[in-house]
């Protein structure tokens, strides 16, 4: 009931407070403007994130009683709370990339001192426990990278809201499922608001999540997450491995989509770091596909991938099941390229017969 209540506070807060946090952009400026990359009509404000954290963090609150004291020195609330400031003024005046990244590395260097390690990696390649310096040094380099892979993942209506809700409330399920009410709780919180973000981002009068929001959130769930994968082992599951192949599922397509766009950027002599339009919602969209079916595609994309990693427990080990969902994202990716080189050849040969 106590989760209900939250998620329901959660979703009417964040509802009731869009408006303002709109106009408030506005005035301050506070919009991402459209260029080569951004396709978008107009100036849209940039505080989807900031409602969706402040509205989380109230309804967390009311739900321990206004014990702000409890929710402020949880180190994941703490480290969110860092980065939804970094990102808010990174959308506002445009932050250095290394000042950024020593900031991510910072937060994360807080959470494994708190305790948040990789404990394990589950007979993942072979390997089980790590020793310390090995567990801190991985999970510094999973959440600065995951967080990173979530705010590169946001380029199209509706698709990070849309994978942050469904990581987040299958995060919540799988909380409870392992006795975890405390992380239970916020992740329900942030998702249920998050539902009247996406409302927003995708009508009319639109907002975008910005890198505040992608950020913060996308700590939430990679710290969460690590927490999770080391409490799957403390109860008993229908199958020893569920709970690691579904955290790693549910965090798996952005992750990859990252690696193979800095893969690519290498192998051409630039930066691994240099934006351009080489993303999965980019070869989506330039099949000329709208946003909405592009992230319904991508999300069922997801979606499957992560039902090959957990459907796979019955037959294949965890690195198998992991390479199986790799190889299915990447024949994804290349009959979408396909799809992309097709269209660019048939628009080469009508401008030919036009000449």
């Amino acid at each position: 009931m106590e989760i209900i209540m939250t998620s329901l506070i959660a979703l009417l807060l964040a509802k009731i407070t869009i408006p303002a946090w709109k106009m408030f952009a506005l005035k301050i400026n506070l919009v991402d403007k459209p260029n080569a990359r951004k396709k978008h009509q107009g100036e849209i404000p940039v505080v989807g994130g900031i409602a969706v954290f402040t509205a989380g963090l109230l309804s967390i609150s009311l739900s321990l009683a206004g014990t702000w004291n409890h929710v402020l020195s949880n180190p994941m609330i703490v480290g969110a709370t860092i980065l939804l400031i970094l990102g808010a003024i990174d959308d506002r005046i445009e932050i250095k990339a290394t000042i950024k990244l020593m900031i991510q590395v910072l937060v994360a260097g807080l959470i494994v001192w708190q305790g948040t390690i990789i404990e394990s990696l589950h007979g993942l390649f072979g390997i089980h426990d790590l020793p310390g310096w090995v567990a801190s040094l991985l999970t510094v380099l999973v959440i600065v990278g995951t967080i990173n892979a979530f705010n590169l993942i946001d380029g199209i209506d509706g698709l990070a809201g849309g994978l942050f809700i469904i990581v987040l409330m299958s995060f919540g399920a799988l909380a409870l499922w392992l006795e975890i009410p405390s992380l239970a709780i916020p992740f329900f919180a942030f998702g249920s608001a998050l539902i009247a973000f996406l409302r927003q981002n995708l009508s009319k009068e639109k907002i975008f999540l910005g890198d505040g929001g992608s950020l913060s959130l996308g700590f939430i769930i990679v710290s969460g997450g690590i927490q999770l994968f080391n409490a799957s082992n403390s109860v008993d599951v229908v199958s020893d491995s569920f709970s690691e192949r579904l955290v790693l599922g549910l965090l798996l397509l952005p992750v990859l989509d990252s690696f193979r766009v800095y893969f690519e950027r290498i192998m051409i002599g630039n930066s691994p770091f240099k934006a351009d339009r080489r993303h999965i919602h980019h070869l989506f969209v330039n099949l000329g596909l709208t946003h909405r079916k592009s992230t319904l595609l991508i999300i069922m994309t997801s979606v499957s991938m992560i039902g090959i990693l957990v459907g796979s427990a019955y037959f294949h080990s965890l690195t198998s099941g992991l390479i199986l969902s790799m190889v299915f994202f990447l024949i994804i990716i290349k009959i979408v390229l396909l799809g992309n080189h097709v269209l660019q050849w048939t628009s080469q040969i009508k401008r030919m017969e036009k000449a």
